[in-house]
C-alpha cells in the first residue's frame, strides 16, 4: 500500500513540473493516454512519456504549450538499418533476444525525422538515415570512428 502511494505522490509531482497549459493541451491532443511521466528539460521545454494504444510515445512542449516534437519507441525491422549496423559492432546480441538498447523516432513541428538511442546510460543521435549525428560525451558535430570498436567518451 506504502508502494502505490509512493508512486501516486511521485507521478503527482511530476506532472506538476509542467505549467497548466502545457499539461491541458497535452489532455486535449491525448485524451486516451495513460502512464504519462513528465520531465522538465534542460532547455525549457517539458516532456511527456505515456502509452496510448499499446505503443510507447513521447511529445516535448515549449512552455506556451506548443508541440516541439513527437516521439516514438520503435522496434525491430522499424528501425534504421544504420542503427542497427552501429550497434550490432558494439553490442553482443542474438536474435533471441531483444536489442539492449531502445530507439526513439523523433519528428520535429516541421516534419523532420530524426532518432535518438540509450544504451548503457549513453545516448546516441542519429539523422533520417541512421547515421550518427552525435553522441553524449561528444563536443556537438564531432563524429566517432566507425572503426568496429567501442567509442571512447571525451
Amino acid at each position: 500500500m506504502a508502494i502505490a502511494a509512493f508512486i501516486a505522490f511521485t507521478c503527482g509531482l511530476l506532472f506538476a513540473q509542467a505549467p497548466d497549459k502545457v499539461k491541458e493541451n497535452f489532455r486535449k491532443d491525448n485524451p486516451n493516454a495513460m502512464s504519462t511521466v513528465w520531465k522538465a528539460q534542460k532547455d525549457n521545454t517539458y516532456r511527456v512519456t505515456y502509452t496510448e494504444n499499446k505503443m510507447e510515445l513521447a511529445t516535448v512542449y515549449d512552455k506556451e504549450g506548443n508541440v516541439v516534437s513527437r516521439q516514438k519507441l520503435i522496434k525491430n525491422e522499424t528501425i534504421p538499418a544504420g542503427i542497427t549496423d552501429y550497434y550490432s559492432t558494439r553490442v553482443t546480441n542474438t536474435k533471441e533476444y531483444a536489442p539492449s538498447y531502445t530507439v526513439w523516432q523523433t519528428t520535429d513541428k516541421d516534419g523532420n525525422v530524426t532518432y535518438y538511442s540509450e544504451y548503457n546510460g549513453k545516448s546516441t543521435y542519429f539523422d533520417k538515415e541512421g547515421k550518427v549525428m552525435t553522441r553524449q560525451g561528444m563536443a556537438e558535430g564531432d563524429m566517432e570512428k566507425q572503426d568496429n570498436k567501442m567509442p571512447v567518451d571525451k
